[in-house]
C-alpha cells in the first residue's frame, strides 16, 4: 500500500511519477525486469486493454491482458511522459531507454524511500503470483500470464502458502463441504430426490 499511494504528479519530478507507473505495472502483471524494459509504447493496447511482450525469458512474443486500473494509469503516464509509438514506455528523464541496472536502483530507491526495506523487482513478480492463486487463479491461467514455458516453473511460486493459505475458505472450496452445504448442484439434486 505504500508503494502504491500516487505521488502529486504536479509537484514530483518525471522519475517519481515514472516508478509509481512501474511499481503498478510490475504489481499487475507480475513481469520480469527485462520484459518490462523493453516494452514501446507501441506494444501498448489501451482501447483493447492488451500489451505486446517482445522481450521474454522464453523468447516467444506474447500479447496479454492488462486491467481497467492498470490502463488508467497508463493513459495518465503517456499524457505525462510523451513521445513517440517507437520510444520505451519506461525511459529515464532524457526519454532514453531505461537500462535494467537503472530499472532496479530506481525501484529500490523508491521502495525505501517509502519505507520498505524489500526492495528486489522480482518480489513484485513473485506477489503478483501469489495474489493470484489467493484471488483463485488457475494455475494454466498464471503459466500463461508469468510466460513460464513449463508448468513446473509455476509449480514453484506455490511454495509460498504456508498453513494459513491452506486453511482460508478451507470450507469453501472441500467437495464435502460444498457437497453437503453450498453447493448449488447438490441442492438442485437433493430437490430432484424429494
Amino acid at each position: 500500500k505504500k508503494l502504491l499511494k500516487k505521488p502529486d504528479v504536479k509537484n514530483c519530478k518525471f522519475s517519481e511519477f515514472r516508478n509509481w507507473v512501474m511499481v503498478n505495472y510490475l504489481l499487475g502483471t507480475g513481469q520480469r525486469r527485462n520484459t518490462v524494459t523493453n516494452i514501446k509504447i507501441k506494444d501498448l493496447d489501451l482501447e483493447n486493454a492488451l500489451v505486446r511482450l517482445n522481450v521474454t525469458k522464453n523468447k516467444k512474443a506474447t500479447i496479454l491482458p492488462i486491467t481497467k486500473s492498470l490502463v488508467d494509469i497508463l493513459e495518465e503516464y503517456l499524457d505525462f511522459r510523451g513521445g513517440s509509438p517507437d520510444d520505451y514506455l519506461f525511459c529515464n528523464e532524457s526519454g532514453k531507454k531505461l537500462s535494467n541496472e537503472s530499472c532496479t536502483n530506481s525501484i529500490r530507491k523508491y521502495n525505501l524511500r517509502r519505507g520498505v526495506e524489500k526492495t528486489s523487482i522480482h518480489v513484485f513478480r513473485h506477489t503478483f503470483a501469489y495474489m493470484s492463486i489467493k484471488n483463485n487463479i488457475d494455475i494454466v491461467r498464471l503459466q500463461q500470464l508469468l510466460c513460464h514455458s513449463n508448468i513446473k516453473t509455476t509449480q514453484g511460486y506455490l511454495r509460498s502458502f504456508g498453513f494459513e493459505d491452506l486453511r482460508e475458505n478451507y470450507e469453501m472450496f472441500n467437495p464435502l463441504e460444498n457437497f453437503m452445504n453450498k453447493n448449488t448442484v447438490a441442492k438442485n439434486f437433493k430437490e430432484r430426490q424429494k
